[in-house]
């Protein structure tokens, strides 16, 4: 009798090789001096100790989780809550229906999840290519839980808007294509003339879809008088537009403006915000499209083009003929504000408007940058008389070139794709843009709503403070910016990336004012009603139930915290997500004369064992110990002696296959060879 103890590898912990012929499902002893079988020999497995991960299991129940881009919202008082953020928890999920996979397989399903979720904000969704990365805790040894390593775009990553009708510019509205788009001057710079005939094409208003604007201190530059080129002339309105579809793109009914703006807006003159001369004042005016409580009889959220008052009266011909003219409005995005400020011909700055340091008086400022209107693209509008000297150029732009995914696609990505969808044919005349009829890309909260019929999130969402200008009764909000870093080129915008797993009640939102108090409380009619318009409650968390198996038991929200400056940032599971086995594994020796069938595959075989799905002690995943009550000889049918210089071991699937076996680690074989009795 011999017994023989056979191993993929001698070593253990952080040294182990499990690779090439070390593989735990297919190795190779090597042996120092010639092995010899007795003649007419018998093999039997005595027992096996093996490491397997296992599968884990999705269903409708645990598939579920959200992404909050800001502050914790746990950290916040429970007088402000959600109800006072910029954010939104935005819900996302692992994969649809039910599935069962391995850690490693899971990994691409849950990191399909992250980048829907992060695809809210466009700072989050990252550039390079390789983040977000999901990744086994610890490598090829026994699951232990993922490992999610994050990032951000960098304010020093931009891109300029190239100068292509119908990809980098285009229409606002069918009837407006009354542009000719060209190069002009510096890298990305972009020349708009309103040369063509009004009664044909009507106005100039285009946008430009190529990219979203980098919201980590990116900007947007608008010439509306160059010495070089001409003039915009006098009517003339420029800014940022959440809003990119024009009625040949998509749907009548959802091109132009959000929804519940459409009363009060066409796709020709909405804009997020906006800077224009008032001919009547002689002075510069800012407007943001906001949604307000319009203190009537029906106490209902209206939306109005606000203007924002308190600005500087700034004279239109300030130093008309000379270099300190005004010749360019640059719009900066900053914090969660926008700078607005006027050029001059010899570069002089007049800033008109800073809601960057802090937001305090309602009326005297502008809507911060939210969840709804992160994706922000510049446009323009000329209604000055058509002229081959009517121009208005775009010479500077900071946009991001964020790669679009089709999900569910391994490794298959795009070039930014606007609009919320992967875009289909071309349109004549180009200006008119790509038709939007491919997948969802799922980047850019307020599309992805408004393809998937969720409009009224949006409008419940624009209609809590701090978008409310008249409630001014409250904490004043303060925005959150870049962080202090040690170089401008690694600066990173000072949100964090908050997974929320399961129920969370501040992330359902807690109310400025309970029902309660309201009810007590002396308030006119109208006050009411604005108290219970802060009052932003959600069940949207009550549907998360992921946190088992992204390795976050009991503990549901987990941050990502970036106020150092430093990316990318790594979080580690805290508990190893409970795995099942759904699989019988057979031992197999495919140099040796053993004679097995295999009725499953129908051929002649080399198995000599099964392993159960549960081991000695009942365990089917983790390390595990099989060994038989009663040993099943194998006859090897030699009638010489055998002579080995190595041994081969294999522990295969039914289909005596060597792949997704789910083995890590360490395997140990022993076997008993005797005389056959």
């Amino acid at each position: 009798m011999t017994y023989l103890i056979t191993s993929n590898t001698q070593k253990t912990g952080s040294e182990i090789n499990t690779t090439g012929i070390n593989a735990p499902a297919s190795y190779v002893n090597m042996l120092s001096q010639t092995f010899e079988i007795e003649k007419d020999s018998e093999v039997a497995v005595e027992s096996i100790k093996i490491t397997r991960n296992g599968n884990l299991q999705i269903s409708s129940v645990n598939n579920k989780f959200g992404i909050y881009i800001g502050e914790n919202p746990n950290k916040i008082g429970t007088e402000e809550g959600i109800s006072f953020r910029t954010g939104f928890c935005v819900p996302t999920r692992i994969s649809g229906g039910n599935i069962t996979k391995s850690p490693t397989d899971l990994c691409y399903n849950i990191r399909e999840g992250l980048l829907q979720g992060l695809g809210q904000h466009p700072n989050f969704v990252p550039i390079d290519t390789a983040f977000p990365k999901v990744e086994l805790k610890n490598g090829s040894n026994e699951f232990q839980g993922f490992k999610y390593t994050f990032t951000q775009n960098k304010e020093s990553e931009k891109t300029p808007i190239p100068a292509t009708a119908g990809d980098g510019w285009v229409a606002s509205t069918r009837a407006n294509i009354n542009a000719t788009v060209s190069a002009s001057g510096s890298a990305g710079a972009v020349k708009l003339n309103k040369d063509g005939s009004e009664e044909l094409y009507g106005n100039l208003s285009v946008i430009g879809q190529k990219y979203p604007l980098n919201l980590a201190n990116g900007s947007v530059v608008f010439c509306f008088n160059s010495s070089l080129n001409g003039s915009a002339g006098d009517l003339w309105e420029v800014g940022l537009t959440r809003a990119t579809f024009n009625e040949e793109q998509v749907d009548s009914a959802l091109a132009g403006a959000p929804e519940h703006f459409k009363h009060k807006y066409s796709g020709f003159n909405y804009f997020d915000y906006s800077v224009r001369p008032n001919f009547i004042n002689g002075s510069f005016e800012i407007f943001c499209s906001a949604v307000y409580l319009e203190e009537t009889s029906n106490q209902t959220p209206e939306t109005f083009k606000h203007k924002v008052e308190g600005l500087p009266n700034v004279s239109l011909t300030q130093g008309k003929g000379t270099a300190s003219a005004f010749n360019r409005v640059k719009i900066i995005a900053k914090n969660e504000g926008l700078i607005f400020q006027l050029l001059s011909f010899n570069g002089s700055i007049t800033t008109l408007l800073d809601t960057t340091s802090g937001i305090t008086d309602r009326d005297n400022t502008v809507k911060p940058i939210g969840i709804s209107n992160f994706y922000l693209y510049p446009k323009v509008n000329i209604l000055s008389d058509p002229s081959a000297s009517c121009i208005m150029v775009i010479d500077g732009y900071d946009g991001l070139n964020i790669p679009s995914y089709r999900f569910s696609q391994h490794n298959n990505n795009a070039s930014f794709q606007y609009g919320g969808r992967f875009r289909g044919e071309a349109l004549t005349p180009s200006l008119l843009g790509f038709k939007c009829d491919g997948d969802l890309t799922f980047q850019d909260f307020y599309a992805t709503s408004i393809w998937k019929g969720e409009s009224g999130v949006l409008s419940i969402y624009e209609s809590r403070y701090p978008f409310n200008y008249t409630f001014v009764n409250v904490n004043a909000h303060t925005p959150k910016g870049l962080n202090g870093c040690a170089t401008t080129a690694t600066q990173v915008l000072d949100r964090d990336i908050i997974i929320v797993s399961s129920k969370d009640d501040a992330i359902n939102g807690e109310p400025f004012l309970s029902t309660k108090d309201i009810g007590e409380a002396d308030l006119t009619p109208f006050q009411t009603a604005q108290a219970f318009q802060l009052s932003f409650r959600t069940s949207i968390s009550n549907r998360f139930g992921a946190q088992n198996i992204l390795g976050f038991e009991n503990v549901s929200v987990q941050e990502v915290v970036f106020t150092d400056g430093v990316i990318p940032k790594t979080k580690e599971s805290k508990t190893a997500p409970k795995m099942i086995s759904n699989k019988s594994l057979f031992v197999r020796l495919p140099d040796l004369p053993v004679n097995s069938f295999n009725t499953g595959k129908g051929s002649v075989s080399k198995i000599l064992y099964h392993m159960p799905r549960f081991d000695n002690n009942g365990n089917e995943v983790g390390g595990l110990y099989f060994q038989p009550p009663e040993r099943l000889y194998i006859p090897l049918n030699n009638v010489e002696k055998i002579r080995l210089n190595n041994l081969k071991v294999e522990l295969c699937n039914i289909d005596e296959t060597n792949g997704n076996t789910d083995l890590v680690g360490q395997t140990i074989v022993c076997l008993d060879i005797r005389r056959r009795r």
